[in-house]
């Protein structure tokens, strides 16, 4: 099994408790939140290339491992950024495949998110009428909306074109891991950096994310 494919797999089977993950990162800062997940990826990443010629057991768990600090992550700069806008929970489970078509640099997501397929949205008078009656409630379909309009998002999964070409952008980082791993002492310290490279990328996506939802749904 590919890399990719480890990744795709990974990413079909992280389950996060928003609820939860809301609660626990609200009241931190952006910058805080960052230094903390920063240190948490980094460790795992120098630990699975360690030990040269054993590390490719380790490195497909390590990248179960950074899917889920990927996924906590982001959603944890949203529950941020929404307390900071004063729009409390905002979060949806749909939101981390945004956040990774950002990350792709997906210009079509992107579009869908700030130009006409948000402009329609919040134009729709069936939208706003719900927006009125239940409040911020409302607003919690808004990525869901979005990403299947635009075609990103099959059913409540990622279409396939959008998860090959994030699973690709994974892949060609973890194979500079693992043949780091061959090499004594110069594993971990690629190890490590490429985890920092990949959450470094997902949270400056997930801050991109969640200040253009922010902003549709002051629009609403």
């Amino acid at each position: 099994m590919s890399v990719a494919d480890i990744f795709v797999g990974a990413i079909a089977a992280f389950t996060p408790e928003l609820d939860n993950l809301y609660e626990g990162a609200k009241e931190y800062t952006l910058s805080t939140w960052e230094l903390q997940q920063r240190a948490l990826a980094t460790a795992s990443g120098a630990a699975a290339v360690a030990i040269p010629g054993v590390h490719v057991a380790g490195i497909a768990a390590d990248l179960a491992f950074v899917v889920n600090r990927m996924g906590v992550s982001s959603f944890g700069v949203g529950s941020i950024i929404g307390n900071q806008r004063n729009h409390g929970f905002m979060l949806e489970k749909t939101d981390f495949g945004a956040v990774l078509g950002y990350w792709a640099d997906d210009s079509a997501l992107k579009e869908a998110m700030r130009g006409k397929g948000a402009a329609d949205l919040s134009s729709k008078v069936g939208f706003k009428l719900a927006t009125k009656m239940y409040g911020k409630a409302a607003t919690l379909v808004i990525s869901e909306a979005l990403l299947t309009s635009s075609g990103y998002l099959i059913g409540q999964k990622l279409g396939g074109k959008a998860m090959a070409k994030v699973g690709a952008k994974v892949a060609a980082k973890f194979a500079t891991k693992a043949a780091a791993g061959f090499v004594p002492f110069l594993g971990p310290a690629v190890g490590g950096g490429i985890n920092l490279w990949l959450i470094s990328g997902i949270m400056s996506a997930a801050q991109e994310f969640y200040t253009d939802k922010a902003n549709l749904i002051d629009r609403l």
